[in-house]
């Protein structure tokens, strides 16, 4: 009888023949020259076909009792051993991204690199400054002439706005005022990601009933069309109807600016100064106009209405009534803006400039026109500064992490010439304050100064702080600033004007360490990168673990939670006891309680998100709810209620709301099970992602800040029953090691210290002093300040921070 070893052995296959067919390969060989072994007798064919078989039957019989031959492995591919290899691994190698996140950004100043000017037809300090002696003379007559108008006028407003059109009317000048609003109260509608500063259209529904007025002037270039311009601002502000000595200083500075550039035959643009009334806030100011130039109103006033709001802007000087006054009148397109202003600084130290850059949620100027200020204050030898945290120069552990990073650059340029770099201990603390105040500025959303309002039309634009550490009412010290600080700025608008198009050659996403030294957005993604890989590593772990315990343990709670407490690790392989009970009943089970387990996990998690963004909106409500409050209780808006400030009661009502809400959302979900916890904290993971690269699309700053806070709080937290729940079995007790316990502990404790409580504590702590009843206050007036800025501060912390830590604490006790 045929074998199948024997048709391997017969057919050279390693597979037998199916019945009825047979290979061409494998078919017998048949005899040649059948009709002559026909002849040659029946005998002589018995003996042939005996031997034949005689000979190969012994090797048949042979391969009949030899074992079958193993069948190949199959072949895994090196991506998959290594994808498995990072899941067995992944804890370790979150870790170890997230510590190199962290140490990144503490080497982010000494990555950075020396600024440079991109665009070369800027040529800062090409020509001659015209403003010298004579100009800063005028200047300092006109700081007397302003103050003697003042000091004479019942309205200081007033005889400002007279003298500025008076003397702009003079060279030629075009001149008119503007009028604007108060802006609206904060929280007063939901709007939130309108205009930061929304205006009124009609001026009729200030609040106060009074009205901002803007003096603006404008010199048309004698050398264009009239299609470009750029904007000069000089804000100012009167209290207690006297007009400081910075803000006379600074008034007389840009009319005498003004005035040169109206006898300038260089100008290619057209220059408009606005001379801008503080009262509400200088960024309010050149708000309202920037919104109004871009987006002309149509103004339908009555003739009394006019006559009053011309009442208002005081008109021209002698008591003349021209309508001219109020006509808004345009120039170009907006090329760049330049926001100038005179303070105080401490007396015995040089004068300095301060450059403010930061605009609403982060966003930052080109970089060519920081480097145009900085290249002419170096070349006047003029010190140039940034904001910076001050308290961080004396911090001993960044002093000795300064010392340190000297030494390695020192020794590093002993071993290797190219390897070294030198900075000083000194110098790397001082970049480092730099950089994290301009970390901060940029997460809070806010502009640093007016140019911000620039940056909500795509207008480039910074602001200079002249600090004079002089007597600003000495003559002579007067005539030296005005010297020293005309020469800058006029520097500044001949490199403008020597522009050809817009600025688009140098950076616009980048980070400040000093005015010397920047950090390009391809060098401060690394470690935001670093620190977000670990979020999708996690994620991808536990799905790998809930898998694996399927496999294990289908429908057993107990081998999925067992798992998740080291759900880095990759269990051991388990073969199933009965292949048509693999096939079977238990896939169907598994597959349905697998799915049934995310989907709990997905209504826990749409839940909380939803909830949210619900949160998100009840500052509005709660403000509307005290305000009606107060006004049936008193009408003083300070007035304690229950020895709480109204701010004060907004928060507590705004929390109180955000826990009942809470509460009726849990409520209504259903009941989780043992092993629901990893699902959810997957889902946590994926959507901690999804908001922090968004975040990073908006403001860089806040997701780069808050993915320090947000990672450990979502990684770390393990169900606290797996701390101290006795193992039934001898395998599981050696899985709850002493470290894993440790591990679990430390995980417990970085989840408390990330949750909103304890965040929100600290806040109250920082901004306010002792009395809790004043951080309270304190924190809502930060909340307003986000709120009315469109702060990309308070989406995350509300949107993506507030969900993902309270999941956090939630999986701690499922």
């Amino acid at each position: 009888m045929r074998t199948p070893q024997h048709d391997r052995f017969l057919f050279g296959t390693g597979v037998a023949p199916t019945t009825g067919s047979v290979p061409e390969q494998a078919k017998p060989i048949r005899h040649v020259e059948r009709g002559a072994e026909e002849r040659r007798g029946e005998k002589r064919e018995e003996s042939c076909v005996g031997s034949s078989v005689e000979e190969f039957a012994a090797p048949h019989a042979a391969m009949a009792d030899a074992p079958p031959l193993p069948l190949p492995k199959p072949r895994v591919r090196a991506l998959r051993r290594l994808a498995a290899v990072v899941l067995r691994y992944s804890q370790l190698i979150s870790i170890i991204c997230y510590s190199a996140g962290l140490i990144t950004v503490l080497l982010l100043p000494v990555l950075s690199k020396p600024t440079y000017i991109s665009e070369n037809a800027l040529m800062p300090g090409s020509a001659n400054s015209v403003f010298g002696s004579k100009s800063a003379m005028d200047a300092r007559l006109m700081v007397e002439e302003l103050q003697n108008l003042v000091a004479e006028s019942s309205d200081g407003y007033m005889a400002v706005r007279r003298w500025a059109i008076n003397r702009m009317s003079a060279i030629g000048a075009d001149s008119y005022l503007h009028t604007f609003s108060s802006p609206e109260k904060p929280l007063t509608s939901m709007r939130f990601f309108s205009s930061p500063q929304h205006m009124p259209q009609n001026w009729n529904s200030t609040t106060d009933g009074r009205l901002g007025v803007n003096v603006v002037g404008i010199i048309k270039a004698p050398r264009s069309e009239g299609n470009e311009a750029v904007v000069l601002v000089t804000p100012f502000a009167i209290e207690d109807g006297k007009l400081s000595s910075a803000d006379k200083l600074t008034l007389s500075f840009g009319m005498a600016l003004f005035e040169l550039y109206g006898s300038s035959n260089w100008l290619a643009r057209d220059v408009i100064w606005i001379l801008a009334d503080a009262r509400y806030g200088s960024y309010t100011a050149v708000a309202a106009w920037l919104e109004e130039y871009h987006e002309p109103k149509r103004h339908l006033l009555s003739a009394e209405e006019a006559a009053h709001l011309y009442q208002e802007t005081g008109g021209l000087s002698e008591g003349s009534n021209d309508p001219s006054l109020l006509e808004f009148k345009r120039a170009g397109f907006i090329s760049a803006g330049l926001v100038y202003h005179v303070s105080a600084g401490n007396r015995g130290k040089a004068d300095s400039i301060k450059v403010s850059a930061e605009g609403p949620n982060g966003q930052m100027p080109n970089l060519d026109l920081i480097n145009v200020i900085n290249t002419l204050a170096q070349w006047r030898r003029m010190p140039i500064h940034l904001a910076e945290i001050k308290g961080m120069r004396d911090s001993a552990f960044l002093n000795g992490l300064g010392r340190a990073i000297e030494n390695v650059g020192y020794f590093a340029g002993k071993v290797h010439g190219d390897w070294g770099f030198a900075m000083s201990a000194s110098s790397y603390v001082e970049s480092l304050a730099t950089l994290c105040a301009s970390f901060l500025n940029q997460a809070i959303g806010r502009s640093t100064g007016a140019h911000g309002a620039f940056r909500d039309h795509q207008i480039d634009a910074v602001t200079l702080n002249m600090f004079a550490s002089g007597d600003l009412e000495s003559s002579s010290y007067q005539i030296d600033l005005f010297a020293r600080f005309g020469r800058l700025v006029e520097g500044v608008m001949r490199s403008v004007n020597n522009l050809l198009e817009k600025f688009h050659q140098s950076f616009f996403l980048y980070l400040l360490c000093s005015p010397s030294k920047f950090v390009s957005v391809g060098l401060y993604m690394i470690p935001l990168g670093l620190l977000l890989v670990t979020l999708p590593l996690g994620a991808a772990a536990l799905n790998s673990a809930l898998v694996k315990a399927d496999e294990i343990a289908p429908g057993s709670d107990s081998k999925v939670s067992s798992l998740g407490a080291t759900e880095g690790s990759a269990p051991e392989r388990v073969e199933t006891k009965d292949v048509e009970e693999s096939m079977g009943l238990l896939d169907i089970k598994t597959t349905k309680e697998n799915a049934g387990r995310w989907r709990r996990a997905i209504l826990v998690v749409s839940a909380v998100q939803l909830w949210a963004f619900v949160v998100a909106l009840f500052p509005p409500v709660a403000s509307s709810v005290v305000d009606m409050l107060e006004t049936s209780l008193t009408s003083t808006g300070i007035t304690p209620v229950g020895g709480f400030t109204l701010a004060s009661l907004k928060m507590s009502l705004w929390a109180v709301l955000a826990v009942l809400s809470l509460f009726v959302v849990l409520t209504s979900l259903p009941i989780a099970k043992a092993g629901d916890w990893m699902a959810v904290k997957a889902l946590v993971l994926g959507i901690a992602t999804i908001g922090l690269v968004v975040m990073s699309q908006v403001d860089f700053a806040v997701s780069l800040m808050g993915a320090v806070v947000l990672v450990p709080t979502c990684l770390c937290p393990s169900p606290l029953r797996d701390m101290w729940r006795i193992s039934a079995t001898q395998g599981q007790q050696k899985e709850r090691s002493m470290l894993s316990r440790v591990s679990l502990f430390l995980g417990t404790l970085v989840t408390f210290l990330g949750s909103p409580p304890v965040l929100l504590a600290a806040a109250a702590v920082l901004l306010g002093n002792a009395h809790g009843q004043v951080s309270l206050e304190r924190l809502w007036q930060w909340t307003e300040l986000l709120w009315s800025g469109g702060s990309a501060l308070y989406i995350f912390v509300v949107a993506v921070y507030l969900p993902s830590s309270y999941l956090s604490l939630h999986i701690l006790f499922s």
